[in-house]
């Protein structure tokens, strides 16, 4: 301070109004509701993703799958859908791929058996064509029924090479 200056020092009253009962009472109140408000919507929104979160393990299982979340009509609905139609093609890509396995296995089998079959099949023709052709007349109609025998089931191997081939893709013009 300043010698010979005074300070001047004011009061007034507190006015403590504000900080009576019923306006403590409404500022509660509405603090209340907008808690309240903001937990209700926070759990219907949660809960849900939630639920959805948890179900994610189980995309790849088999069985159903229950996602009550999918009858809503908003964003998470759409988003449950979107699980459901992803798991279905998830689903149909593993049966595919499973059965083109299945017949590319039966494919090389099918060739191994008619590569198997077909070098003794043509042992068995030669020698019925040497044992025809050697002169003896008793034992040509027998050879040449061996040689007939053996032509089948050249042409039945020929088939089943045939369907293990695979199809040489057809090239086309489109829209």
């Amino acid at each position: 301070p300043i010698p010979g200056k005074h300070d001047l020092l004011l009061v007034r009253p507190v006015d403590a109004e504000w900080l009576a009962r019923p306006v403590v009472a409404a500022i509660g109140a509405v603090l209340l509701v907008a808690m309240l408000t903001a937990w209700l919507v926070g759990r219907d929104l949660v809960l849900p993703l939630r639920h959805l979160a948890r179900q994610m393990p189980r995309l790849e299982q088999p069985g159903p799958l229950d996602l009550p979340e999918a009858r809503r009509r908003d964003e998470i609905g759409d988003l449950a859908r979107a699980l459901l139609r992803t798991r279905r093609a998830l689903h149909d890509e593993q049966h595919a791929r499973q059965n083109a396995e299945k017949l590319a296995v039966l494919g090389r089998m099918t060739a191994a058996l008619a590569h198997e079959v077909q070098n003794p099949v043509a042992a068995i023709r030669m020698h019925a064509q040497l044992w025809r052709t050697a002169g003896d007349g008793g034992h040509a109609a027998a050879a040449r029924t061996i040689e007939h025998e053996a032509g089948r089931i050249e042409g039945l191997l020929n088939q089943w090479l045939y369907l293990t081939r695979p199809e040489p893709p057809v090239l086309a013009a489109v829209s």
